[in-house]
């Protein structure tokens, strides 16, 4: 009987490690130290959005991504007038430009980025992720005008429970 256990016990320790080691898929938001302030878990293929308000134009833009096996991909955009800043490059011909619902929506961008960088402006862009059908107010981890990096990393799946543990102490 006592073989047993204490295989059972190696087992349960071998299954744990495992567990804590398996790699993890995440989008991870990281402020100016470079410390993450956000993560979640996401597939390839899954697409999130950060919306916000224009600085220049003061109208709402949503800048789709996609996540890729270790980049973001800037998939479409959609706003409601073209402007200073805002994309209308009609001569590039990968873009495919429609004007739908009253607003332009832009495809075809497939623009693979290792990381995007905003810089968060509490008054103005009230820069929000939309992820999962939840949204997410950037201002809450970054000081007016400070940056949120988003990137897509591969990390073992202790490391989403250390952050998920993390954040909950942090509100």
């Amino acid at each position: 009987m006592k073989g047993r256990s204490g295989r059972g016990w190696l087992l349960a320790a071998a299954a744990l490690l495992t567990a804590a080691l398996w790699p993890v898929r995440l989008l991870t938001l990281t402020g100016a130290d470079g410390r993450p302030v956000f993560t979640a878990p996401v597939s390839v293929g899954e697409r999130f959005t950060v919306r916000f308000i224009h600085s220049v134009e003061r109208r709402p833009v949503d800048e789709v991504f996609e996540a890729a096996a270790d980049s973001l991909v800037l998939i479409e955009t959609w706003f409601d007038m073209g402007g200073a800043g805002l994309p209308l490059d009609y001569m590039n011909p990968q873009l495919k430009f429609e004007f739908r619902n009253n607003l332009y929506h832009i495809t075809g961008y497939d623009m693979r980025l290792p990381e995007v960088t905003y810089r968060i402006n509490k008054v103005v862009a009230d820069h929000t992720l939309l992820l999962r059908g939840r949204e997410y107010k950037l201002k809450r981890w970054a000081p007016p005008g400070g940056p949120l990096t988003f990137r897509v990393e591969v990390l073992p799946a202790a490391r989403l429970v250390w952050s998920r543990i993390c954040q909950f102490v942090q509100r």
